[in-house]
């Protein structure tokens, strides 16, 4: 389980593929901290288990699957990660419950407001999702837009 809060943004330093998954290495520094093997961590949402760490990276394995459903079919070397390690339930939680589990990725298609329709923006999301200060500003940024598009 994860709070959905950021915790640190990490680089990928190689993303491989193997003979039997995809091995995702990731520089990272907070995330590190006390991460023994197996533990979970998100790695821009999706819940990965840490098969091997040092002092400067953690490593994960994907297998095709994961990849294909996820945004990780489009990460290489290079690319900034979102971050965050399991919620621990030894103190003061913020956030929500996140369970880090994805079923797929995506696809926000933006249409013309028509007569019949009360709001001119109609969004669906997970309800985890929606209460998330970014998706709130993503949302914010459409109904700008939307709005644009009906004074055109």
């Amino acid at each position: 389980m994860f709070t959905g809060i950021i915790e640190e943004t990490g680089n990928v330093l190689a993303f491989r593929e193997e003979a039997e998954s995809w091995r995702l290495e990731i520089g990272a520094a907070k995330a590190l901290h006390d991460l023994e093997l197996g533990d979970s961590i998100a790695v821009n949402g999706c819940c990965l288990t840490a098969v091997a760490s040092d002092a400067e990276k953690v490593c994960f394995d994907l297998l095709a699957e994961s990849r294909r459903l996820t945004t990780f079919q489009d990460i290489d070397a290079g690319a900034l990660v979102n971050l965050e390690r399991a919620a621990r339930f030894n103190g003061k939680m913020g956030g929500h419950f996140v369970t880090g589990h994805i079923d797929g990725i995506g696809i926000i298609e933006v249409l013309a407001a028509r007569e019949d329709w009360i709001s001119p923006l109609w969004l669906v999301t997970h309800v985890d999702l929606h209460r998330t200060a970014k998706v709130q500003a993503f949302v914010k940024h459409l109904k700008a837009y939307a709005e644009g598009m009906e004074t055109a």
